[in-house]
């Protein structure tokens, strides 16, 4: 009797046993999913993170579109507008030699009775391109006041043989040609006259 309590016993300890391992072993089973479902979802949502993250960077880039502020650079092409303050103030215009003598002799004109045939001087001062005897110095914006306004580069009068030249008798250009003419000739012995200021 007291063998088979034990047998009983010992059946009864062993088939709670495996019913306890059954239910381990499914807790075991059933832990993947979830797990799995987690990391699934951990990727997910780090994926639209970085996504995210990617699309905020490329936000950046549109900061980056501060570099169409570098493109202020352009700005600073503003460089290439200094330029063009450069060249209105200092860039000659340019003249024809060949129309600047045929306005030079002209009798229209008439400056070859005063500074010459080839602008040596005479009644009036060399106005050749020497440095040392006529205007190599002149600027051609000094030579068109000289001309259009009879003033010294001083700001005194030239002149009183020296006529102001208007637009109407004489263009702009025509006083960009005739000092292209003038500059093409050199002759140093200076000349200047009783009847007129030093240019």
């Amino acid at each position: 009797m007291r063998t088979l309590q034990s047998f009983l016993t010992f059946g009864l300890a062993c088939g709670a046993l495996a019913a306890s391992l059954a239910a381990c072993s499914s807790d075991s089973d059933s832990s993947p999913p979830p797990a799995t479902g987690t990391a699934g979802a951990g990727t997910g949502v780090g994926g639209t993170g970085a996504a995210g993250g990617g699309t905020s960077t490329g936000g950046g880039t549109a900061t980056g579109g501060g570099t169409a502020t570098g493109g202020g650079t352009a700005t600073g092409g503003g460089t290439a507008t200094g330029g063009g303050g450069a060249g209105t103030g200092s860039a000659d215009v340019p003249g024809d030699v060949t129309r600047g003598a045929a306005l030079y002799m002209s009798t229209t004109l008439v400056c070859s009775s005063c500074h010459g045939d080839a602008a040596q001087g005479g009644i009036g001062p060399n106005i050749t391109g020497s440095s040392i005897g006529g205007i190599g110095t002149w600027t051609q914006a000094q030579f068109f006041n000289a001309v259009r306004n009879a003033k010294a580069r001083s700001g005194k009068d030239l002149c009183m043989t020296m006529p102001k030249q208007p637009a109407t008798a004489l263009p702009d250009q025509g006083v960009y040609d005739i000092y292209a003419f003038v500059k093409s000739k050199s002759n140093d012995t200076p000349a200047t006259s009783a009847l007129c200021n030093t240019p």
